[in-house]
């Protein structure tokens, strides 16, 4: 039986067809498969990236805001400080004028006296004024430290001389400026000073001192003491200083 021989003509169609579906499952070089996107997606991630926009500018915001108080709070820190050592250089230039016209006081007064009664009772022994004189001059030293000792080596051999409350001031003065401070002590001596000389030039402003040692441990007493001084020293140096420690040191 003789073998049919197809036309190639009529095989080429299903050739191209097959080679078609082959080329359909491959890829290779210059071929790129590309995802499918769709409109959906695209509106999502648009909506994302603008939701981080905005949360990244609120923080912002808040950081700034942050430091703008912050920054405000440094410019009332400075202002106080600055106020403060205006303060402190005033109290301290005002001791000093009064201690040295309490220098002065004694000379001054020794010619008016009789001789009898300078004789037989001086305004202060010279031995009193060389140990008050030795602590002053180891003060304008800053040696603090031994400035102690000579003003309380002038009180426990003059105990009721006439420069006690001069020596006990100073003490009050070189405790709070040690090389070991010791404020309570300080304290004490500032007490002393207007509670058993009332009448010193020195007694308004060692209750002032008092006053600031007692704000540093309790606030409340340390009021006290400072409105004591407004009350009994009305209108002097010292109630101005007392006011102001009120308004902005012990609170």
């Amino acid at each position: 039986m003789p073998v049919s021989r197809r036309s190639p003509l009529l095989l080429l169609p299903v050739a191209l067809l097959a080679a078609g579906v082959a080329m359909a499952g491959k890829t290779g070089p210059g071929i790129e498969e590309r995802p499918a996107v769709t409109v959906g997606a695209a509106a999502s991630a648009t909506a994302t990236a603008s939701d981080v926009s905005v949360t990244v500018f609120e923080q912002f915001q808040q950081y700034q805001a942050q430091i703008e108080a912050l920054t405000g709070r440094v410019e009332e820190l400075e202002h106080a400080l600055s106020q403060a050592r205006e303060q402190e250089r005033a109290r301290y230039l005002d001791v000093d004028g009064r201690l040295k016209a309490l220098e002065q006081a004694p000379k001054a007064a020794q010619p008016v006296a009789a001789p009898v009664e300078t004789a037989a009772e001086p305004a202060a022994g010279d031995d009193e004024k060389v140990l008050f004189e030795r602590g002053r001059a180891l003060v304008r030293e800053k040696k603090y430290d031994d400035a102690i000792g000579a003003f309380e080596q002038q009180l426990k051999q003059f105990p009721r001389g006439e420069l006690v409350p001069n020596a006990m001031f100073w003490l009050g003065q070189m405790w709070l400026a040690a090389s070991q401070p010791d404020a309570p002590k300080a304290g004490r001596y500032f007490y002393r000073v207007y509670n058993e000389y009332p009448k010193s030039p020195l007694a308004s402003n060692a209750m002032y001192q008092h006053g600031i040692v007692q704000c540093q441990e309790d606030v409340t007493k340390g009021r006290v003491t400072l409105n004591r001084v407004i009350v009994q020293y009305p209108g002097s140096p010292d109630a101005k200083l007392a006011d102001n420690a009120l308004k902005q040191q012990c609170r």
